[in-house]
């Protein structure tokens, strides 16, 4: 045999069946060892991999831990006074956003327009969010008590550390970042948000954003033009479809954000806060972060002026400021502009000018002050920016003359200018240590300036310049700005320049001439026909504040009006002007045969608040009817005087009367109102006060897992009324723009339900380009379609009025 030819048999394959039988075998046995113990071999598996799961999990949750703690740590200076545990200081305010819409003309009258949100529902619902309000409301802190909210640690079950990672925005740094064409939506807020927290990698940044849940915080959309809002609203509309996790709350002012609805977003308007119940705590709180803690709690002096000053209209940050003054001097003055005043003095006499300084103190201290005027106003008015170059000159310009100059002097001076911490630097900038020093300082330089009446005057409508401008009423006489806010009011659609003005009242010397002319216009318009129920008695409560008890005759002769809703605004008044010989007279007015009569006298009562109209409410309730037995339970269980009535009146012999406590029980937040809530339902005798208190119930498990939350927009094309409309026309509705036109169609040609339901899906959707349709409704002839129509245009105005951000 040929080499060749064995070497080609012995490289041919030849199949062996006993080979392949054999192996079979050991593979089927092999395997059957292996399932056999399969759960052992798992959990080996487990066992092994455990801890590396676990060391990979910390270091996400130690990346994201560091970045979180970095965050709030450039978070905090955000807020007054920079407090080092700000959760302390937090009170958790409430929105107000649209309702849902009725799905029918049959649910308008019984459907609110709006719903109240507590803020720790807010992100709970819809997931692109506007945070709308006034400047100074809180908006900023709205959105870092959300970072905060997001960031709570949670434990165990391998869980992600936070719920949310917080990404922070500061819109106003929109210029500042590279504009390269082949940037990506993303790329642009990645790059905001690194401006903002230079440390963090943008790469990780963005990884996290399109890996983990996040929140993204947008602050100062105000501060976009018009060009620029277009062009970040499709940012974020480009983003966001990236990111289908992730919750949008950009905070805005009061109107201009147009932009964002059209992309699906929903505003809530964040609402002053009135309740009073908690200035004890806050106290405490600052007390704490102040290093003086006191025992007895803050005395009833402090407390009796912060809730007058919140019943006036102060907002937080002057609660904040007036608790903090009181702690660190122990005066507590009435007015904005005497707060800043003598805190700046606080501040600049606790900055220590070394040995001998005695004699040279207080000129310094003169010298330092106005050199803070100067250098604020050039930086808040002109948008200079402040170098140290800027901080010399402007001291010694402010020095006297060279006979009594001296070197001294002027390093005491600025001593005060940098180390008081009413400035702070930025890198090699100098800047107020808070908007608020910024605007106080630059409102006592407009109130010596000769122009300062004119510069006021021409930024009246500037949302930016609120605080100024009140700072600025407060210093000086604004007489001339105060006509031409009046004279603004005027018109429909200007009233709440007239509430400005009725507040700049609360914050200047109630000596000023232009008071009388106010109080006028306050009375002229709380009498006119065309008003809204909510802006009438936001006047007669302006009123209340301007002319004080003056106001009561007013009241007294708006109940001899035949309109009735001029009545029920009067006795509102008759409430707030705090005089309780006035309690027979709303007494009477629960007899009157109007239901809208009886309410606004209930309402007038517990606005009283003395133990004598609670005492009123408790003993009327038993008299009144079903319906009015409801409201004075509701109105009972929001005053802690009148817990023990609701409880006593939860064992009245009528089952009505124990119904209504029940149902009034439920909106007490405390334990031993649910505990007795669970007795009623068990034990009472009669079904209905059981169904009453069981509801009750309901309502509060349902409070406590977020059911009242921020809804989404209305999808158009999925509204039955509007597809059965269209298949009357005989026509097809389509989706997304044909819908809202076959709705704009139905709000011209359609019947009066018809009419109705358009407008006021218009008030959640409209557009500018929609307005000429509402506005024709507005001059419809029914009173009903007039009602829904003035309310959706004042929204879409809202949404499109452009306020030229300050620069």
């Amino acid at each position: 045999m040929h080499t060749s030819q064995f070497l080609q048999r012995q490289t041919g394959w030849q199949f062996d069946l006993r080979s392949a039988i054999i192996g079979a075998l050991v593979a089927w046995i092999l395997a059957g060892i292996v399932y056999s113990q399969r759960a052992a071999i798992q959990q080996l598996a487990r066992n092994v991999w455990a801890p590396i799961a676990a060391w990979r999990h910390r270091v996400q949750a130690s990346q994201e831990e560091k970045y979180v703690s970095a965050l709030k740590k450039a978070l905090t200076p955000l807020l007054l006074f920079a407090p080092t545990d700000p959760s302390l200081i937090f009170q958790p305010p409430s929105y107000r956003a649209l309702a849902p819409l009725p799905t029918s003309i049959a649910e308008v009258t019984q459907s609110p327009k709006t719903v109240v949100v507590p803020h720790s529902a807010l992100l709970h619902g819809h997931r692109k969010l506007i945070i709308t309000g006034t400047q100074g409301i809180g908006r900023t802190t709205g959105l870092i008590m959300s970072a905060w909210q997001v960031t709570q640690t949670r434990e165990g079950n391998g869980q992600r550390p936070y719920a949310r990672i917080p990404v922070w925005i500061n819109l106003s740094d929109v210029a500042k970042i590279d504009q390269d064409p082949k940037a990506t939506a993303l790329d642009h807020l990645v790059g905001m948000a690194t401006l903002f927290l230079p440390g963090v990698v943008d790469t990780w940044l963005l990884r996290h954003l399109k890996g983990e849940p996040t929140l993204l915080l947008l602050d100062n959309w105000e501060s976009l033009d018009v060009d620029q809002r277009d062009q970040v609203a499709r940012w974020i509309s480009e983003a966001d479809a990236l990111l289908p996790d992730a919750v949008w709350v950009v905070a805005s002012s009061a109107c201009g954000y147009g932009a964002l609805v059209e992309r699906g977003f929903v505003a809530a308007e964040l609402l002053p806060t009135t309740d009073k119940a908690f200035l004890p705590n806050l106290y405490r709180a600052w007390s704490e972060l102040q290093g003086m803690p006191i025992a007895d709690g803050p005395g009833e002096e402090i407390l009796e002026s912060l809730a007058q000053a919140l019943d006036e209209g102060a907002p937080l940050w002057e609660i904040h400021i007036r608790i903090v003054l009181h702690l660190t001097t122990g005066a507590h003055p009435t007015r904005p502009a005497e707060d800043l005043a003598q805190l700046l003095d606080a501040k600049l006499a606790t900055v220590d000018l070394g040995r001998g300084s005695e004699t040279i103190v207080d000129e310094a201290a003169r010298v330092a002050t106005g050199c803070l005027v100067a250098l604020s106003a050039s930086q808040r008015l002109e948008g200079r920016t402040l170098s140290n170059k800027d901080i010399r000159e402007t001291i010694r310009a402010g020095l006297p003359p060279k006979k009594g100059r001296s070197r001294r002097l002027e390093g005491a001076a600025r001593r005060l200018l940098t180390e008081s911490g009413i400035l702070c630097q930025d890198g090699k900038a100098w800047v107020p240590n808070h908007s608020l020093w910024a605007d106080y300082l630059a409102a006592v330089y407009l109130a010596e300036a000769e122009s300062g009446a004119e510069a006021v005057q021409a930024h009246i409508d500037d949302p930016g310049w609120s605080i100024l401008s009140e700072f600025y009423a407060g210093l000086t006489d604004a007489g001339d700005v105060v006509a031409a806010l009046v004279k603004a009011s005027e018109t429909e659609r200007e009233r709440t320049a007239l509430l400005r003005a009725a507040r700049w009242a609360s914050v200047a010397d109630p000596e000023q001439a232009w008071h009388k002319t106010l109080i006028k216009a306050l009375a002229q318009t709380f009498m006119q026909l065309n008003l809204d129920t909510d802006t009438r008695l936001n006047i007669g409560r302006s009123l209340t504040i301007v002319a004080g008890s003056g106001a009561r005759a007013f009241f007294l002769k708006m109940l001899q009006q035949r309109p009735i809703e001029i009545r029920c605004a009067a006795l509102r008044g008759l409430g707030w002007t705090a005089s309780p010989r006035d309690i027979p007279l709303m007494g009477a007015a629960l007899q009157d045969s109007d239901p809208q009569i009886q309410e606004s006298a209930v309402r007038a009562l517990a606005d009283l608040g003395t133990p004598g109209s609670i005492t009123f409410l408790s003993d009327n309730l038993p008299q009144v009817n079903e319906m009015l037995m409801l409201v004075i339970a509701e109105i009972l269980a929001g005053l802690p005087g009148g817990w023990q009535a609701l409880e006593e009146h939860a064992l009245h012999s009528d089952l009505m009367v124990r119904r209504a406590a029940a149902l009034g029980l439920g909106q007490i937040n405390e334990e031993w109102a649910e505990e007795r809530l669970l007795e009623i339902a068990r034990e009472d005798l009669e079904w209905l006060v059981r169904s009453a208190a069981e509801t009750a119930i309901q309502a509060r498990e349902e409070q406590a897992e977020h059911k009242t939350q921020v809804s989404p927009p209305p999808k158009v094309d999925q509204m039955d009324w509007l597809i059965a409309w269209a298949a009357r026309q005989g026509q097809g509705l389509g989706v997304g723009h044909a819908a809202v036109e076959t709705l704009l169609q139905a709000a011209r040609q359609g019947n009066v339900d018809a009419r109705i339901l358009s407008a006021l899906t218009l008030a959640h959707i409209g557009r500018k380009s929609d307005l000429l349709a509402v506005e024709a409704l507005v001059r419809d002839p029914n009173p009903a379609v007039q009602q829904a129509a003035v309310w959706a245009a004042e929204r879409i105005n809202r949404r499109y009025r452009f306020d030229q951000p300050t620069t």
